[in-house]
C-alpha cells in the first residue's frame, strides 16, 4: 500500500501536465492542420481524422513529428486511394512540431 501511494501521487502530477503541454499547440493546430483535417482533427473529405488515429496512438514523437514536418507524399501516403493530395510539409520549430504532437496525442479517445 505504502507503494501505491507515491506512485498514484505521482501520476496525478504527470497527468495534467501532458494535458497542458498540449494546449499551446491548439491555435496552431487550427490555423495549420484543420483546415484539411477539420475542425477538433475529425478529419474531412481532403484528409483523414486525427482523433482515434491508430498511426497517432501507436507513433512515437518523432515519428509524429516527421510526419508533420516531412509531410506525406508519394508512396509514403497513407489512404493516398482515398486521399489522393498526400499532406505538404509543415514549417514548425522543432519545440512547436513537439507540442503538436502532443496535441494529437490530446484528441485520442475524443
Amino acid at each position: 500500500m505504502r507503494r501505491i501511494i507515491p506512485f498514484m501521487l505521482f501520476a496525478f502530477i504527470l497527468g495534467p501536465l501532458s494535458v497542458a503541454n498540449a494546449a499551446p499547440a491548439e491555435p496552431l493546430f487550427k490555423s495549420r492542420c484543420q483546415p484539411c483535417h477539420g475542425p477538433g482533427g475529425k478529419g474531412t473529405g481532403i484528409a483523414p481524422s486525427l482523433v482515434d488515429s491508430q498511426f497517432v496512438r501507436s507513433a512515437s514523437e518523432d515519428d509524429i513529428v516527421k510526419t508533420i514536418t516531412k509531410g506525406r507524399q508519394g508512396g509514403d501516403r497513407r489512404y493516398a486511394d482515398r486521399y489522393p493530395a498526400g499532406m505538404p510539409p509543415q514549417k514548425l520549430s522543432a519545440e512547436e512540431a513537439k507540442e503538436m504532437a502532443n496535441y494529437l496525442k490530446s484528441l485520442q479517445g475524443k
